[in-house]
């Protein structure tokens, strides 16, 4: 089943180019936005940036999960008007979205202000970076030269530090997984609530599917590591470079798509979709 449902993500990327144009149309603009971003002297023009690339992200996200979910239906691909679905999806979904980029936003700072006290308590304080850093030069081997100079102690506290991070950031999102399909359901909830039946929708489908779920998320991850690792070795190469900025977004574009697909394949059995509360729901899963 599972392999079933990778070659249908597959499948349905590679046919609807759409999936990845969006894409790559957003990773653009916010590439654009990015260097005025970090490179502006006033306070306000930084946050007014900020505030615009937000607002763009969140259109986005509205967008291209109406478009992933429409892609589900691997039959009718072809079809669709799907610049018509990303704008339609886009006016539809934007509160929602924006609504649950606050709750993400809002929660990951919890989680991570819970793992710096951990991290601290578990392995030391890091002040001793934060002084030494503003010293540093601002050439770029700087901060490489001076990591040289550090104890094994330091060293073990700045590992530490980051090792509680990834592990936080890691079952963090575990949990977010699957938002953008809740989100993208079609369901009769206030737009304002959404994100919160949503968010409420996806934790239950997770600890629903569990094992499965962790499989999935364990092997985008794996995935996902050895593509940084084989960057990372191939980084002075310009033509590899090139070749894994595509390798990455047609993987992170079938990634999300079997994200998508998979939940559509089982939220008839999620417990909170009940017969009559979701009409989706109320359609036969087959197909999918």
């Amino acid at each position: 089943m599972f392999s079933g449902l990778v070659k249908k993500s597959f499948d349905a990327v590679n046919e609807n180019s759409a999936i990845t144009l969006f894409f790559v149309l957003f990773l653009i603009v916010v590439n654009f936005f990015l260097p005025y971003i970090f490179s502006a002297k006033s306070f306000i023009t930084t946050s007014v940036l900020m505030i615009c690339l937000f607002l763009f992200t969140a259109v986005f996200i509205a967008g291209w999960i109406s478009v992933l979910k429409e892609s589900i239906e691997k039959e009718k691909i072809k079809e669709k008007n799907y610049s018509a679905i990303f704008f339609d999806g886009a006016g539809k979904n934007f509160i929602p979205v924006v609504m649950s980029l606050f709750i993400y936003v809002f929660l990951l700072a919890i989680i991570l202000f819970l793992a710096g006290k951990f991290a601290q308590y578990f392995f030391g304080s890091l002040d001793f970076l934060f002084k030494d850093i503003l010293n540093l030069a601002s050439e770029q081997n700087a901060f490489m030269d001076y990591i040289k100079t550090l104890s094994v102690e330091q060293l073990y506290v700045i590992y530490g530090w980051q090792l509680s991070f990834m592990l936080a950031i890691a079952v963090f999102n575990f949990f977010f997984l699957f938002m953008g399909p809740a989100i993208a359901k079609e369901n009769k909830v206030n737009m304002f609530l959404k994100a919160f039946v949503a968010f409420k929708d996806s934790v239950f489908f997770t600890f629903k599917k569990f094992l499965p779920v962790v499989g999935i998320y364990f092997l985008i991850c794996f995935i996902s590591g050895f593509l940084n690792i084989l960057r990372a070795i191939t980084a002075s190469n310009i033509i590899f470079a090139i070749l894994f900025l595509f390798i990455y977004i047609y993987f992170a574009a079938y990634s999300i798509m079997l994200i998508f697909n998979y939940y559509e394949k089982n939220c008839c059995n999620n417990g909170s979709d009940r017969i009559g509360e979701d009409e989706t729901c109320d359609k036969p899963c087959q197909d999918n």
